[in-house]
């Protein structure tokens, strides 16, 4: 009896439906006919277990096939006190102290052992942009676990491949082109064919993602999409064939160098000479050079047309470029540019080339003329060098450097780790607990009885006390990262 006869039985009455027992329990139903007292009692009787049964749960449905086994790891498991750490840090909620166990697994080159997979697992769902690290910590077994829980098996879906473009949503495919676009750039060049299709924002998101290994094969490509209806697309592939060296864009703006910059000798004290940079203000740029977005007016006060518009074209030809053009060696070339008297207009321009070009050279000049706003550019900086730019722009960009500090957990060099320390001191409240515990992580183990100073607070003030509670939990992360073995 399912629950649709149960409906109809009781709208048209039991003398005119004829209902069969509950067929997965014949005999109950038999015997609730057999000591029947009339049939509109059986009915009701058969109708009530029905319903029971159904709210207790159904027989499993028979399922026939091979249940495949596990593989075998291929990577060691974790030790048994570190698994304990994940589980807790799991349990806790303690997303500092799981990601950077997460990321020691991986860097070990090892597992999660199995217990601690089904909540990395759902962990792994609930934050996806962290998944990945997560999802490789769980090793085969994660996978194995996926193939039998769907609510998983979206966390292992076999890499995307072009036969899924059509149908996956914007973000997936978003992801997947840049993926490509890393991997193979003339494959997911190809998958733009059809872009006219999209709308003009979504044109937008393809073209820009196309910077990511730009080079000259991409020119046809991008000025095709100069004919776009959309102004926002049209200025996205103008920006990207400025960028890249030999387009015939990329060529005017160069011509217009040449022809306006010169490399002159002026004599200082009377004796000694040296090359100084001229800017020919009566060359005017073509009016194609405006009408691929070099702003006619200076928007800067003080500052002349001529300056500005070569100030503009500096933020996208690679250095190496302009300097070979004037015969002059990269280093000779940003001294001539870097001590100009119109450096400080130059510098935020050069500085967006650094940054396009990932020019370690030209970031490290930037840096040591004292850029204002340098802080991206400590990315393009080797580590030794970096740590020195650092300490000066600590002073006047704190939180933004310890960002940048932080986003890896490399062990921060004692010097600046006790300034930040005594910065934290002076203002506890400029991070928050979370950045507190991250950066618990990469304090040398060296400043631990420095932290223990300042975990006896010197007074009853209200900043003194919540700087020592911060420590104090610093200082609990410090000592668990000691007996930590990978």
């Amino acid at each position: 009896m399912n629950d649709q006869n149960i409906i109809k039985t009781a709208l048209l009455g039991s003398d005119k439906v004829q209902y069969d027992p509950i067929s997965e329990l014949n005999s109950i139903g038999n015997q609730i006919v057999e000591k029947q007292v009339d049939k509109e009692d059986a009915f009701l009787k058969n109708a009530a277990v029905n319903f029971l049964y159904n709210e207790c749960g159904r027989i499993p449905n028979v399922h026939s096939g091979i249940q495949v086994s596990c593989p075998e790891e291929g990577k060691e498991e974790l030790n048994a006190y570190t698994g304990f750490q994940i589980k807790s840090a799991l349990q806790l909620k303690d997303d500092v102290l799981f990601y950077y166990l997460v990321y020691c697994t991986n860097q070990a080159g090892k597992i999660f052992g199995s217990d601690l997979v089904p909540d990395a697992l759902n962990k792994a769902l609930s934050q996806k942009k962290k998944a990945e690290a997560v999802l490789t910590a769980c090793g085969e077994t994660g996978k194995w676990l996926a193939g039998i829980n769907k609510n998983w098996s979206p966390l292992f879906a076999a890499s995307p491949s072009g036969e899924d473009w059509e149908t996956g949503n914007l973000d997936w495919r978003l992801n997947y082109f840049a993926g490509l676009r890393q991997d193979a750039p003339a494959d997911a060049l190809a998958l733009l064919k059809d872009l006219q299709q999209e709308s003009a924002n979504v044109r937008a998101e393809f073209i820009a993602l196309l910077e990511i290994n730009l080079s000259i094969n991409d020119e046809a490509f991008l000025v095709s999409v100069l004919n776009d209806k959309s102004k926002k697309v049209k200025d996205i592939a103008v920006y990207l064939l400025k960028l890249v060296p030999g387009t015939a864009i990329n060529q005017l703006f160069i011509d217009y160098l040449i022809k306006s910059l010169s490399v002159k000798e002026e004599r200082v004290l009377l004796i000694a000479k040296k090359k100084v940079l001229g800017i020919d203000a009566n060359i005017t740029p073509d009016e194609d050079l405006f009408k691929y977005g070099l702003e006619k007016i200076s928007s800067q006060k003080g500052v002349d047309d001529a300056v500005f518009w070569v100030a503009q074209i500096f933020g996208f030809i690679d250095v190496a470029t302009l300097a070979s053009k004037f015969n002059l060696s990269i280093e000779e070339w940003l001294k001539l540019v870097l001590g100009d008297k119109n450096a400080d207009v130059f510098k935020p321009f050069l500085k967006n080339a650094a940054i396009h070009f990932e020019d370690k050279f030209l970031s490290k000049k930037l840096l040591e003329s004292g850029i204002k706003d340098g802080i991206e550019l400590l990315k393009y900086v080797d580590t030794k060098e970096r740590n020195t730019f650092v300490k000066d722009l600590l002073e006047t960009d704190f939180n933004k450097v310890l960002d940048l500090i932080l986003e890896t957990y490399d062990i921060i060099e004692t010097t600046i780790a006790e300034r930040i320390l005594k910065k934290l001191s002076d203002n506890p409240y400029a991070i928050q607990t979370n950045i507190y515990q991250k950066l618990a992580l990469s304090i040398p183990d060296g400043l631990l009885s420095l932290l223990k100073k300042y975990e006896t607070p010197a007074s009853d003030h209200y900043q003194v006390k919540y700087f020592s509670n911060q420590v104090a939990g610093m200082i609990r992360y410090i000592e668990l990262r000691q007996t930590l073995k990978f």
